[in-house]
């Protein structure tokens, strides 16, 4: 069994623009860097990005991954495709 934590608080305090109020972030230590670096190249997509991540927890096994993006087309193609390599590296595909 893998030691899950949650994340929450700790993204909403460090990548508050990416989180809401009530989004959930459960996974182990590891999986957080993993997914802070995400975060944290986002930026590169453009300054009118509008993602946020709704739910991201690892539910060992199976995993449970909800974000929302109201941005332009373009964006929302590039968001697709980060987010199905961030689930490779956080092991839930």
């Amino acid at each position: 069994m893998t030691d899950l934590i949650d994340c929450t608080a700790e993204l909403q305090s460090t990548h508050p623009e990416y989180l809401l109020d009530n989004s959930i972030v459960i996974l182990t230590a590891s999986q957080l860097a993993i997914l802070r670096r995400f975060l944290d190249g986002l930026s590169d997509i453009g300054d009118d990005l509008n993602f946020v991540i709704e739910r991201c927890v690892d539910e060992d096994p199976g995993y449970n991954l909800c974000w929302d993006n109201d941005g332009r087309r373009e964006q929302d193609d590039e968001l697709t495709r980060r987010i199905y390599t961030l689930c490779r590296e956080l092991g839930f595909i």
